[in-house]
């Protein structure tokens, strides 16, 4: 299952490991993050702490991954047209100005 990301927004990422349990495991080492298709997403970013964060570039479908010790995890995203924002502008109802 892909999760959507709208053009004009970003995403933040992190990774977390688990052992063969379920349970929380430590970090194997540093995470390399990558984006399979850059003309869809870039992804940057890369330490333990801060994750990494996606940024869409054109519409379509990429995989995100993160690599550490040997270890491969990975996030389908597709990205799709952002939401169109419009205004309105309503009259309001008709006053003498105050007299100065």
């Amino acid at each position: 299952m892909a999760t959507d990301l709208p053009v004009g927004e970003i995403i933040d990422l992190t990774v977390a490991y688990t052992d063969s349990h379920g349970n929380p495991a430590q970090q194997p080492g540093p995470v390399s993050w990558s984006s399979s298709q850059t003309s869809i997403a870039t992804v940057a970013g890369g330490t333990p702490d801060t994750g990494a964060v996606v940024t869409p570039v054109a519409e379509g479908t990429t995989t995100i991954s993160a690599v550490s010790g040997g270890i491969t995890a990975t996030l389908d995203i597709t990205v799709v047209a952002g939401v169109a924002t419009t205004g309105t502008i309503t009259a309001g109802t008709p006053q003498t100005p105050p007299s100065s």
